[in-house]
């Protein structure tokens, strides 16, 4: 193996392992692996011998078998614990001698790892890296093919004294020019094939099956969460990734109501069951349990209880499918109506009490709809004037929840307190916790104490956390003093871009408030996270232009190649009438197409099993006398299969049933042969002079021959003249 081809397999693995990095959040262990294989690799060329021992690399390997398999009986098998498990085996493998076999183990590694990262991640970033990756790895791969087919025969990489034993190019006719030209060549003609296949395939093929192997777009870095669990920790990292765009509009006048600084809130889910640290959504037995839950096919049009007359705020957005994990339609507070730029075929689940939304079926492209809202008081739910009973036992908080209001002058008993304060307490709990109460954000959180409620422990050790805290905290202090509460997960609007009058919406503006009824039937917004606005609204600076462009450059990305779909498809095609005038007859048209693609794939399949199944039938049989094997170098049975050309093109080949030594009539093919099946039986070992010598005895056998014909002979041999 010669450097070039050492140093491509390793970059290949490494940029393999930074897509991973980059596709799976909280990814340390790969993280870590990248400086150890860079460094192993590297001391690894330098060494003629292994860097271990064969007994501690089965003792690393046992232990990667044992860490991945407690890891899948204690999670559940998951890509990313694969993943992980074939990176620390690549680390591992780097321990031993270096050959091509090795390598080629390693370009597998880096070929799965990148397919769980494209699994995992469609960002701007993955597709950057995906780019340099597709052809580093074809590079690689010609490179080793080649060098292994030059090289063949050749007994050590490394000579003796330590240098390497490089192929001469210019005797062999493959150099670094002419390498380059086959690669690029080629890798235009493959390219020019994927984007013609891309835009004309019917989308869809195998999502299906694909679609159950991806994992949730967001971890342990700033994203949204359709739950909330407490008591984890660790640092969790900001997120940059843009997940939708929202323009917020005057319904009456279409001009837009953003503006810079000012914020909004887009919310996605009300938690309204709390148990030892998790908020949940709760939802009934079934669908239709009781009005205030429905599913229903989505259509074009969802209207919530309430008079749009009333809405006085428009909201267009642009969601892509990374912006949730389950479907979930965003909406500002209170939303009146929900109207989709297209027919959606897929179901809709609606909490009519919490107002929230989402789509049953995942969603696989950019979802755009418009909103109306109101901030409208709405006339009570509720037939009676009582205040809901208390929903949340904790004496400590509940004691804490007391002090607070009672520092405030408000009334703690739900039962003396009249209704008309149950605002005035929510907003001394929020002005508490946000400012008065000394508590401070942070995204680095240390693990709770396991035997106490992480609320509680929040409240009365810790005094720090992320969003998650604050609203929690909020709602269940509100609760113990008899005020309906729920967390309420979603994004903030912050960051305007004056030019296009819309939001850009980052997995970093995911956010956690609380909703809390202040009398029967009527909910209002409250955030007890300190500095909220500063934190969502970026300041402006000299790298907003770049900021700006690379939004552009992300937001083509998942609206041309992420999100192209079928009708993006017909609008390319400048078929998007047929849309248009026939929906249904062109979805049953690319259904079938879809169905006609499914067998082709299939049919490719099984023609290339058939193909192995050839192949491995017609490989050469090993030489036999009678029952026994005969093994050869592969040297040697390269000058064995050219000293049978050789008697073949003079015009005397050798009988199925003669000996080459008893066939042989010269000097030289007498040697050859002589060398040949002492070689064959044992009695002769193979070495490297016995190369050499072979190839000038067959190089002078050719010059003597009566019509030499060189390109019959093997091309290691015919160039060469020593």
């Amino acid at each position: 193996m010669t450097p070039r081809s050492a140093w491509l397999t390793t970059a290949t693995l490494l940029l393999a392992m930074v897509m991973y990095v980059f596709s799976f959040a909280g990814s340390d262990l790969v993280l870590l692996l990248i400086p150890v294989v860079a460094g192993v690799r590297f001391f690894a060329y330098h060494k003629a011998g292994p860097l271990a021992q064969p007994w501690f690399v089965a003792i690393c390997t046992f232990a990667a078998v044992f860490y991945a398999a407690f890891r899948v009986l204690s999670n559940g098998p998951q890509i990313d614990i694969l993943a992980e498990f074939v990176a620390v085996l690549a680390a591992i493998k780097s321990l031993e001698r270096w050959s091509a076999r090795d390598d080629l183990q390693i370009i597998l590694v880096a070929i799965f790892l990148v397919l769980a990262s494209i699994i995992t991640s469609s960002s701007l970033m993955m597709g950057f890296l995906l780019l340099l990756f597709v052809p580093l790895l074809a590079l690689t791969t010609m490179s080793l093919q080649i060098e292994g087919a030059l090289r063949f025969g050749d007994f050590d990489s490394k000579a003796p004294d330590g240098t390497w034993n490089t192929p001469r190019e210019e005797s062999r006719g493959i150099g670094v020019s002419s390498l380059t030209g086959i690669f690029v060549s080629s890798f235009v003609l493959i390219l020019s094939i994927a984007v013609v296949a891309f835009v004309l395939l019917p989308r869809g093929i195998g999502s299906e099956t694909i679609g159950g192997l991806q994992r949730p777009v967001i971890g342990r870095a700033t994203g949204f969460r359709s739950s909330v669990e407490l008591g984890r920790g660790g640092l969790i990292s900001n997120d940059q990734t843009i997940v939708m765009e929202v323009e917020v509009l005057n319904p009456r006048t279409g001009s837009s109501a953003g503006s810079t600084g000012r914020v909004f809130h887009l919310r996605g889910t009300a938690l309204n069951h709390y148990d030892n640290g998790n908020w949940t959504r709760y939802k009934p037995k079934e669908p239709n349990e009781f009005d205030d839950f429905t599913i229903r096919e989505a259509g074009t049009r969802y209207d919530f209880r309430g008079n749009v007359g009333q809405a006085d705020l428009k909201q267009i957005v642009h969601l892509t499918p990374s912006a949730s994990d389950s479907g979930i339609l965003f909406t500002v507070w209170s939303p009146l109506r929900i109207t989709f730029e297209e027919p959606i075929a897929s179901e809709i689940a609606v909490d009519n009490i919490a107002r929230t939304a989402s789509l049953t079926d995942s969603k696989s492209k950019i979802t755009t709809y418009e909103v109306l809202s109101t901030s409208a008081t709405f006339q009570p739910l509720l037939d009676d004037r009582r205040r809901a009973p208390v929903t949340f036992e904790n004496p400590v908080i509940n004691g804490i929840a007391a002090d607070v209001l009672k520092d405030a002058g408000v009334q703690a008993d739900p039962q003396l307190r009249p209704i008309s304060d149950d605002r005035v307490a929510a907003e001394a709990i929020q002005r508490w916790l946000s400012a008065d109460g000394g508590f401070a954000y942070t995204l680095d959180v240390p693990v709770s104490d396991p035997d106490r409620d992480p609320i509680e422990w929040f409240l009365t050790d810790a005094k720090l956390g992320h969003c998650e805290y604050f609203a929690s905290a909020m709602a269940a202090m509100c609760r113990t003093v008899g005020i309906r509460s729920r967390v309420v997960t979603g994004y903030m609007l912050g960051e305007y871009d004056t030019a296009r009058e819309r939001y850009v919406v980052r997995r970093s503006n995911a956010h956690a408030w609380v909703e809390s009824e202040i009398a029967p039937g009527i909910w209002a917004t409250f955030d007890p996270t300190p500095d909220v606005n500063a934190m969502h609204v970026p300041n402006a600076g000299n790298m907003r232009l770049l900021r700006k462009l690379l939004d552009a450059v992300d937001g083509f990305w998942l609206s041309s190649v992420v999100s192209f779909d079928e009708s993006s498809q017909m609008k390319l095609l400048g078929m998007e009438h047929l849309a248009r005038d026939n929906m249904l007859g062109d979805r049953q048209l690319m259904n079938r197409g879809k169905k006609i693609m499914r067998v082709v794939f299939l049919l490719l399949i099984a023609g290339l099993g058939l193909l192995l199944v050839f192949r491995w039938y017609r490989k050469p049989e090993p030489l036999r006398v009678g029952s026994q094997e005969l093994k050869l170098p592969a040297a040697a049975l390269i000058a064995r299969r050219n000293l049978l050309r050789y008697w073949k093109q003079s015009g005397r080949p050798r009988p199925a049933w003669s000996g080459l030594v008893a066939h042989a009539s010269g000097t030289e093919d007498q040697e050859l042969a002589t060398l040949l099946t002492a070689t064959a039986f044992g009695e002769h070992e193979w070495t490297q002079d016995d190369t050499h010598r072979c190839q000038k005895l067959i190089h002078s056998l050719q010059s003597s021959a009566a019509r030499p014909r060189t390109s019959h002979l093997h091309p290691e041999w015919v160039s060469d003249s020593h």
